[in-house]
């Protein structure tokens, strides 16, 4: 490590921090490892409760620095406005920083406003563009998760690099998944409020496969991740949870989502990748899901397409059940050792201290 350590970090990310955690907290916790401080500015809206001791590198900052409407401003007065919201922000939190890491381009997006060593503007989603051009074009350095939003990266700025979703290893907790006299568990952990999750292919797997139980971890209501809730969300979860081969299990710490994962048969997700491929062209789920050595059904996952025999991949509902099936059987092709093998070390070769490592390295080519 040769930039990125012992430096103060401003992370700007769209999430609050909470127990469901996703690459903005994994590189806010990471960069703890390699000496350096990490203040974590909040959005809007963050639920006031942790289930767990906050790093003690990481400080979170509630954001007390928008300013309604600043868009419409002229370039110049938007970034006069912008300049003194950042000399408040250092003054209040009696320091100055190093680094200014952004993965929300709705916020602070004229980053050449901090009077910094290096910004970075880190993309995560191909829908998030609010303001992608101007956070990118005044960036030192982008980054993105997918061949499709480096390419969107480059069109305003050429120091732009594919790094992969990570995978941080925690440790095992006492969890135990609900009992189920189903031959196979498969396990889904995400976000159930999101509006592009495939319920048509989830209840038709429910209704054909009776002889797995599926279980839904993740949050069903509000969280740091979702901070609506949708009634006809709502109602799929109910439709869904009639099933005697269905359990959710709520919102759950890290500890116990990888127990959970680390216990089932099977991971598998479903999202409307079939209407938006770009959107989800990458997941950050799949790396833990691949640490478990599990076989995973999902959708289509563009960035994956050129490993295939690490997911099960389909494309609409009928190949979604069907890719189930083929697990039931052939089973020593896909549980078998070699493959499962094969999953880990991918994931291995993708931690979240490896992705800090290679930012790193692109960093100091960048400044050369």
């Amino acid at each position: 490590m040769k930039f990125l350590t012992h430096k103060k970090i401003l992370i700007i990310s769209p999430e609050g921090w909470g127990k469901s955690k996703v690459s903005k907290h994994h590189y806010a916790i990471v960069a703890g490892e390699f000496g350096n401080h990490v203040w974590f500015l909040l959005p809007g809206i963050q639920p006031s409760t942790f289930d767990e001791p906050l790093p003690h590198h990481i400080t979170l900052v509630p954001d007390r620095y928008q300013f309604t409407g600043l868009r419409w401003l002229p370039s110049f007065l938007r970034k006069k406005v912008v300049k003194k919201k950042i000399d408040k922000l250092q003054f209040d939190l009696n320091t100055t920083f190093d680094v200014v890491w952004n993965f929300d381009n709705s916020r602070f997006y004229d980053l050449d406003c901090f009077d910094v060593p290096l910004t970075i503007h880190h993309c995560m989603d191909y829908h998030y563009n609010f303001q992608l051009a101007k956070a990118s074009r005044t960036a030192d350095i982008c980054f993105g998760v997918t061949d499709g939003i480096v390419s969107n990266l480059k069109k305003y700025n050429p120091h732009s690099y594919f790094i992969h979703h990570g995978y941080r290893a925690v440790e095992k907790s006492s969890f135990v998944l609900p009992t189920s006299n189903s031959s196979l568990r498969a396990v889904f952990v995400g976000n159930f409020m999101r509006k592009d999750i495939a319920w048509s292919w989830l209840l038709d797997a429910v209704k054909t496969l009776s002889h797995i139980h599926f279980y839904f971890i993740g949050n069903c209501g509000l969280s740091n991740l979702s901070q609506h809730i949708d009634p006809e969300i709502e109602h799929q979860i109910q439709t869904l949870s009639l099933f005697k081969n269905v359990t959710f299990t709520g919102e759950l710490n890290e500890k116990d989502s990888w127990t959970a994962m680390c216990e089932a048969d099977i991971l598998f997700a479903a999202f409307r990748a079939d209407l938006h491929p770009e959107i989800f062209a990458n997941l950050h789920k799949i790396m833990p899901y691949l640490a478990t050595g599990k076989p995973i059904v999902i959708n289509r996952i563009l960035q994956y397409e050129s490993n295939p025999d690490l997911l099960l991949m389909a494309h609409d509902s009928s190949e979604f059940v069907s890719k189930f099936k083929l697990l039931s059987n052939k089973p020593d092709e896909y549980f078998g050792e070699k493959i499962s093998e094969k999953r880990i070390a991918f994931a291995k070769a993708n931690t979240y201290e490896k992705q800090f490592e290679r930012i790193d390295q692109l960093i100091c080519q960048h400044i050369q």
